[in-house]
């Protein structure tokens, strides 16, 4: 997978493939995309190529209103070579790019620029300056600039449209096996491990205190089986977001317990993926309380790990709208 910065610098009589999109979280709706946009590029001699952006677009046009993030630009990437989009395009969004009419941006940029020979959205697909571009105006802007133009419907999973907005409300609301079926994996949060106060280990479950990125998405309140990713390898574990109420917490954390795990974490980045929510986060009578607590949530947690949690969505059964 390629990322590339400066679109002007690509060679656009190259024929491409195209979406474009935030594709916050790669989720199925996504996939379902990119599955075809794979498919549309091989049958016709292009390159399958994503084009997304430095920033989220409502960080320009309204900041008050722009939503926590399911991933980085970097997970986005990654998760889109691994369906077979073989470069990202980073598109700088500022006031000169928000300005542009659809036309202006299909033309300059998607044509001009990219070199376009088909371009490929889902059904809620809005671009240009106000959002004012539809799926129906791609469509004749196809017709007029000489691209193939296929419009791919919604699709739904569990009876719900599958989109970045309720795969935010699932994790507000701690149901990650929910957010898990959307995404088809696991939500991963990526943290850096630095010092915490300590009481873990007293009760005999060491945890490893991390700072998660501002502006990213955090499940809800509560008790979690997780699975941790240190460098290549994966533990169980289990994790507490919250603000430790048994012991008068005023700060929001994460701390998280390795199960089977031995070393010193301090400094180093590592990966938790949200498998069930145990509990709610409660307050208990003291250290002794808790630490028996804490000895029944990691027995649920490794039972509920030890099922080797599959998401139930897949390819096979997803259902169009």
């Amino acid at each position: 997978m390629q990322i590339e910065r400066d679109y002007r610098s690509l060679e656009p009589g190259i024929g491409r493939a195209i979406s474009v999109g935030v594709f916050d979280g790669v989720h199925l709706g996504h996939r379902r995309i990119f599955a075809r946009l794979v498919e549309v590029a091989r049958q016709r001699g292009m390159e399958p190529v994503g084009v997304s952006f430095d920033l989220h677009p409502l960080a320009i046009v309204a900041p008050d209103r722009v939503p926590p993030l399911l991933s980085t630009l970097e997970e986005r990437a990654r998760l889109l070579g691994e369906l077979g989009v073989e470069r990202l395009v980073v598109l700088p969004f500022d006031r000169e790019l928000a300005g542009l009419t659809a036309e202006e941006f299909t033309r300059r940029v998607l044509v001009e620029a990219l070199g376009a020979r088909a371009v490929l959205e889902g059904s809620n697909f809005s671009f240009g300056r106000g959002a004012t571009g539809s799926c129906r105006l791609l469509r004749r802007l196809g017709r007029k600039l000489g691209f193939y133009c296929e419009v791919l419907p919604p699709v739904r999973a569990g009876g719900e449209i599958v989109s970045s907005s309720l795969i935010r409300r699932c994790l507000a609301e701690g149901r990650v096996d929910l957010a898990a079926r959307y995404l088809d994996r696991p939500y991963a949060l990526p943290g850096l491990v630095v010092p915490g106060d300590h009481r873990g280990r007293t009760l005999g479950f060491p945890t490893a205190n991390l700072e998660v990125a501002a502006e990213r998405a955090v499940p809800g309140a509560g008790v979690y089986a997780v699975r941790v990713a240190v460098d290549d390898r994966s533990y169980g574990g289990m994790a507490n977001l919250g603000r430790r109420p048994t012991f008068a917490g005023e700060r929001e954390s994460l701390e998280v317990h390795l199960f089977d795990y031995a070393g010193d974490l301090y400094g180093r980045e590592i990966v938790v993926s949200f498998v069930q929510r145990l509990r709610n986060e409660r307050r208990l009578s003291g250290p002794a309380e808790l630490a028996a607590q804490l000895r029944r949530d990691s027995e649920s947690a490794r039972e509920i790990l030890a099922r080797k949690f599959t998401p139930k969505s897949s390819y096979a059964t997803m259902e169009s709208v």
